[in-house]
């Protein structure tokens, strides 16, 4: 990984896929961590369809986001 380096902020785990909350004010590596600090419902709130600043992502070497389709799944399932 580069020196874009994700951290998230409820375990310290280094991340390559995670949550970016805010525009990358939190980053939160996986459902357990977000729901620390988020309801189901917050985050859908923040997510807003697809249109909010919080979503879940996969960053390549470069630190460059790249929404997959598991975003929708992620939405789809409820998170």
């Amino acid at each position: 990984m580069s020196d874009n380096k994700r951290i998230c902020d409820e375990c310290g785990k280094e991340m390559t896929s995670g949550y970016c909350i805010n525009g990358g004010m939190e980053y939160y590596c996986c459902d357990e961590c977000l729901h620390k600090h988020y309801s189901t419902e917050e985050y859908k709130e923040m997510y807003d369809d697809g249109n909010g600043e919080s979503y879940w992502t996969e960053w390549d070497d470069e630190g460059s986001t790249s929404n997959s389709d598991q975003t929708d799944l992620k939405k789809e399932e409820g998170v």
